[in-house]
């Protein structure tokens, strides 16, 4: 699967969506109106943070994101739309060279997999992440 059709994003009562083992380089656009997605799978794709447009992400209330083994060179901005609902993330075997210190104020955090990537040091921002 190289892309999602658009109309997936017509179930607005999807909860769960996974399309891990995929070849998937982008989401498609009114992703936003899926405001009941809580999980979101994405792991083994081809995504990169280009793939994640602020403007498609913002609404969503997600509770876990994995994303492992895409091609991420940094965590997307627009990340930072679930700083309010997200409790797990999983960036593992990406190409993460540093974590963004607004990952530290992802005080729902309570699983953090940031395996196998590129990383050199690990910002101090997650020293508040209480729950990790």
């Amino acid at each position: 699967l190289e892309s999602l059709p658009e109309e997936i994003c017509q179930m607005k009562r999807l909860k769960i969506l996974d399309v891990t083992h995929n070849q998937l380089t982008t989401l498609p656009r009114g992703i936003d109106r899926m405001t009941q997605l809580r999980q979101l799978y994405l792991s083994y794709n081809r995504l990169t943070c280009e793939a994640f447009a602020v403007e498609d992400m913002t609404s969503l209330p997600l509770q876990v994101l994995h994303l492992a083994s895409n091609d991420l060179p940094d965590l997307p901005e627009s990340f930072m739309a679930f700083q309010s609902s997200l409790e797990v993330l999983d960036v593992s075997y990406n190409a993460l060279i540093t974590l963004p210190e607004w990952l530290g104020q992802f005080e729902r955090l309570s699983f953090l997999n940031i395996a196998h990537n590129r990383l050199r040091t690990i910002t101090p921002a997650l020293a508040g992440l209480t729950k990790l």
